[in-house]
């Protein structure tokens, strides 16, 4: 299962690959020392803990071309992956809710925030 952490730029939706998330401290060791990870959305290995989401390092800085180098073991902004081709929701949903007794009424309307069908 893949899950992804979003954010929205103009083209599109890039964020994280997200692979899970840590369950203990030993899982959190593993995955620094198996992936040579040194900074951590910029906090150190000491800084995570149980629950935090685990992202993939993907590449590493940005080349004055415009490329990326090789993993660096550094999770930051240049690990975006794109999401989605459309940055914007083209689909609407909306609940509409209303009751009524004697002289009294009442009515809402429920729209979902962030909802993204991909």
């Amino acid at each position: 299962m893949t899950l992804f952490v979003v954010n929205v730029l103009t083209v599109g939706v890039w964020g994280y690959e997200c692979l899970g998330m840590f369950r203990s401290y030993q899982e959190i060791e593993e995955y620094f020392a198996t992936n040579n990870i040194t900074s951590y959305l910029g906090n150190s290995k000491e800084n995570i803990h149980p629950g935090t989401l685990i992202y993939r390092d993907v590449r590493g800085q940005r080349n004055a071309d415009g490329s990326y180098g090789e993993k660096d073991g550094v999770i930051d902004q240049n690990d975006y992956v794109k999401i989605s081709n459309r940055a914007n929701n083209p689909y609407g949903l909306t609940f509409n809710f209303g009751a009524s007794y004697k002289n009294f009424s009442f009515s809402a309307r429920l729209v979902p925030a962030g909802v993204l069908m991909l």
